[in-house]
């Protein structure tokens, strides 16, 4: 079973690769943005939140984002560190961690 300092790593750096540079430049990028505040709507924070989400499961096989559309409601006004801090939850929670390779 993974640390939670593993795991919020993974899911800090999936975070970032998926965000930076096509929506916050590197140097601005940090957790405690907010989506409502990158010009982005709903709509492509939920399909940005998916693409995190997918590229977590290279490493969590079993995360699923059966929700995301409600997901991305929920996190769209709140700091991406929320965000993140729930998605470490979700993994820890729910002993989700598969060695994959």
């Amino acid at each position: 079973m993974p640390t939670r300092i593993q795991v919020n790593y993974d899911v800090n750096r999936a975070m970032f690769h998926v965000l930076v540079p096509t929506l916050i430049p590197e140097d601005e990028y940090n957790v405690g943005l907010k989506p409502a505040n990158l010009n982005i709507g709903p709509e492509p924070w939920a399909d940005r939140l998916s693409a995190i989400f997918e590229a977590l499961r290279a490493k969590y096989a079993e995360l699923h984002a059966e929700d995301i559309r409600i997901k991305a409601v929920k996190t769209y006004d709140r700091p991406l560190a929320h965000t993140r801090d729930s998605i470490v939850d979700e993994i820890l929670h729910a002993s989700l961690w598969f060695p994959t390779g």
